[in-house]
């Protein structure tokens, strides 16, 4: 739970920063934080930064993990959808099938 709320605010707090950066950039799409690289930058990060007994050293760390985060951003590309297939229906799947 407590991962899920601070990645939100790292996604809120880098959407703030990544449109400020890109606001006089002519581009063709507006862009937004990876929330995949986020929550695996956080995975790996977050409680090493927690972890820190000085405050400045916390402080810098999370500064660092929401560095990272704004470096790693998709287009928003409006309209996109793709039409998922159903799974197959085979009796027997290629994963299941034996080496020899």
């Amino acid at each position: 739970m407590y991962l899920t709320n601070f990645a939100a605010a790292a996604a809120k707090d880098a959407q703030d920063d990544i449109e400020e950066a890109r606001k006089d950039k002519d581009n063709k799409h507006r862009y937004k934080a990876n929330m995949n690289e986020l929550i695996g930058i956080l995975k790996d990060h977050l409680v090493f930064a927690l972890a820190q007994e000085s405050d400045d050293d916390r402080s810098d760390m999370i500064d660092l993990i929401l560095h990272e985060i704004r470096r790693h951003v998709v287009p928003i590309r409006p309209q996109r959808s793709v039409i998922r297939k159903p799974p197959r229906s085979a009796k027997f799947h290629h994963n299941q099938k034996a080496n020899c």
